[in-house]
C-alpha cells in the first residue's frame, strides 16, 4: 500500500498526547477529579452551618436580653403600683398633707389632676372625721404593659378608723391602676375601683 505525501504526518503534525501527572506532581485545574471538589463542598458546608450558628446565637442573646428588660420593667410597674395603691389606703389625720404630698408625687395626667383638685378638702375630711387608715396591696398582677404604658390589677386591704368606727373597719378593694413612663419614671395616671 503506498502513502501519499499528504497522508504523511510529521512530529509537529501530530496531535499530543496527555498523560496523567505522576504522583508527586500537583494537580492542576485541568487535571482535578471529582475526589479534589469534595474539600470545596466540605468548606461551603462547614461556612453555611457556621453562619446558622451565629444567626442563631444572635437571635437568642437579643431574646435574653428583652426578657431582661421586660422583667426589670415589670418589676418597676409593679412596685410603683404597690406603692401608690398603698398609700391611696394609708391616711392619717395627723400627717394628711404629707400623706397626700406622696400620692402626688407619683401621680401623672388626669389621676394627678383629680387628686389635685381635691387634696385640700380631703385633708380636712381627714381631719375632721379623725381618720386613720392603714393598708396593703395583697396582690398585684400585670394586665398589659409595654415601655410607655402599663396597666395593673391589685387586691387591695385596709383597716379604716375614724371617730365613728374607732375599733376599726377592714376594707376591701380591687383596684385598676393605669401607669405612664415619664422621665425615666412610672407615675400613676388613673386609679379605679373595680367589682
Amino acid at each position: 500500500m503506498a502513502i501519499a505525501s499528504d497522508q504523511m504526518t510529521t512530529a509537529e503534525d501530530a496531535p499530543e498526547l496527555t498523560t496523567p501527572p505522576a504522583p508527586h506532581e500537583p494537580l492542576t485545574p485541568d487535571s482535578e477529579g471529582p475526589r479534589s471538589r469534595r474539600p470545596a463542598y466540605f468548606l461551603l458546608g462547614l461556612t453555611l452551618v457556621l453562619c446558622v450558628l451565629v444567626t442563631a446565637c444572635a437571635v437568642l442573646g437579643v431574646r435574653i436580653q428583652d426578657g431582661r428588660h421586660e422583667a426589670e420593667r415589670d418589676a418597676q410597674v409593679l412596685d410603683t403600683t404597690r406603692t401608690v395603691l398603698a398609700q391611696l389606703v394609708s391616711l392619717h389625720h395627723n400627717s394628711a398633707q404629707q400623706d397626700l404630698d406622696r400620692i402626688a408625687a407619683n401621680a401623672t395626667g388626669q389621676f394627678r389632676d383629680q387628686f389635685d383638685s381635691v387634696a385640700d378638702s380631703f385633708a380636712q375630711v381627714l381631719g375632721n372625721g379623725q381618720v386613720e387608715s392603714t393598708g396593703e396591696v395583697k396582690a398585684a398582677g400585670i394586665v398589659d404593659a409595654n415601655d410607655d404604658t402599663a396597666t395593673v390589677l391589685a387586691a387591695v386591704t385596709s383597716l379604716v378608723k375614724n371617730s365613728e368606727a374607732p375599733e376599726g373597719q377592714p376594707r376591701v378593694y380591687r383596684m385598676k391602676a393605669t401607669l405612664n413612663h415619664i422621665d425615666n419614671q412610672w407615675l400613676v395616671a388613673s386609679v379605679e375601683f373595680v367589682a
